[in-house]
């Protein structure tokens, strides 16, 4: 029952996604809360969302509507399954761009960052995450407070690879680390939503 309601509400959403331009927000709004339910992810996965959401990002689009987008995006990335896929249709290059696009705020890079860091956990040798021009991306992100922590834990992640470390040590981009071989702990706050 919950999966048939779950299903209906990311149908009724997906067709207001391109046939309403005035529903937009509305639209991914429900998607942002749908998606918070492991059932109704899969739905998700498979609606029209998935092809428009280059559609929906970047420094150009309204802050509201990247934000619901990258929220979506950011519960999709907390399923291990849902991640390794989305690795494979390339979403990392999306959000990879949306941490350069400008202008931009520190609420889309948190999140944009928050779902890198979900798809570096599952793959961490994905090519896209030592890209010479991510990494200096990167390199400015991480004299941002409220995100430096979250630079960091994607750099942990990827580092666990031994191919990957080399090239972050390459870039002087290994993560900040205690004595003990612990992740520093965010001088900042969150990025909220």
């Amino acid at each position: 029952r919950g999966r048939a309601a779950a299903a209906a509400g990311v149908e009724l959403a997906s067709a207001a996604l391109e046939n309403e331009p005035s529903l937009l927000g509305v639209a991914l709004g429900m998607l942002q809360n749908i998606s918070l339910y492991p059932q109704a992810q899969a739905e998700i996965m498979r609606c029209r969302f998935m092809e428009l959401i280059p559609k929906f990002l970047g420094g150009q689009k309204d802050d509201a509507i990247r934000l619901k987008s990258l929220s979506i995006l950011h519960h999709l990335t907390g399923h291990a399954e849902h991640a390794a896929l989305l690795i494979r249709h390339n979403v990392a290059i999306l959000l990879c761009q949306e941490l350069v696009s400008r202008p931009n705020n520190v609420r889309c890079r948190y999140k944009a960052l928050s779902c890198m860091v979900n798809l570096s956990a599952i793959q961490p040798d994905a090519a896209h995450f030592t890209q010479p021009a991510l990494l200096k991306c990167l390199q400015l992100l991480r004299q941002i407070p409220e995100i430096e922590s979250l630079v960091d834990h994607f750099l942990y992640n990827v580092s666990t690879v031994a191919r990957q470390k080399t090239l972050l040590e390459h870039y002087g981009m290994l993560p900040k680390l205690t004595p003990g071989g612990r992740l520093f702990a965010s001088s900042g706050g969150g990025g909220g939503g």
